[in-house]
């Protein structure tokens, strides 16, 4: 069916709004954000309209995720920025600011116009030191499993993984999931990765696997910014 659509802007009159293009919903602090968020876990194609200003979520709480047929629609990766916020310790697996669990079907999912700050520079300090003196977690802007992805016009930024520690962050990862073992028409155009953080980080990725196919997809106009440390990892 049709999405229904949700509007949510950085408002200032201390109104909570409605939803609709004129009178948004307030998501104004990480906790109106959020609250958004997780009254609507049990609604698929939703499409959110978020307006300029940045819009914080906290990542280590998971308190919300990504559901099938969503879409997310800025006013452009200088104006519309999700950034995460939270507490990190005791977190040692990936923290993604968009996206879903392993295994679950996350087809029809479209993220637009927008930046996305990962925001290590402020959150890393509260996570849990792992070998090497890294710090052992990963921090991922989006995880999406299924079909007819659309991520366009997005940048991100600040991510951070720790090679030590084995933690690969794939800043962008498109995969399969249990229940879509083949995947098709997922396309990622015109997405930046800037700013990465800790020794092991991959800003791009298709996650197939035997049994599991990506068909059909690719990564257009993409472009990754890393640090000339003499790390990289193609030969």
């Amino acid at each position: 069916g049709k999405s229904k659509d949700i509007w949510i802007a950085i408002r200032t009159d201390g109104k909570a709004g409605t939803g609709v293009e004129i009178d948004p919903l307030d998501g104004s602090t990480q906790a109106k954000f959020d609250a958004i968020m997780v009254a609507d876990q049990g609604t698929n194609n939703l499409h959110f309209h978020l307006g300029a200003g940045t819009f914080q979520t906290n990542i280590a709480a998971q308190a919300w995720v990504i559901k099938p047929g969503w879409m997310f629609d800025g006013a452009g990766t200088t104006l519309t920025t999700v950034q995460a916020v939270g507490n990190l310790a005791g977190i040692h697996y990936g923290l993604d600011v968009l996206g879903a669990p392993s295994g679950t079907d996350t087809s029809n999912v479209t993220i637009r116009n927008l930046s996305i700050d990962m925001n290590w520079g402020v959150i890393g300090a509260s996570a849990d030191t792992g070998s090497g003196s890294e710090k052992n977690i990963k921090l991922l802007a989006i995880t999406i499993s299924g079909s007819h992805t659309r991520i366009e016009h997005v940048a991100m930024a600040n991510g951070y993984g720790s090679f030590a520690n084995g933690q690969e962050s794939f800043w962008c990862l498109i995969g399969c999931s249990p229940a879509t073992a083949t995947v098709t028409d997922n396309i990622v155009t015109d997405v930046t990765a800037t700013s990465p953080n800790g020794t092991y980080s991959s800003p791009f990725a298709f996650g197939g696997s035997t049994g599991h196919i990506i068909s059909n997809s690719a990564f257009r106009n993409c472009s990754a910014y890393g640090t000339n440390d003499g790390n990289d990892a193609l030969g």
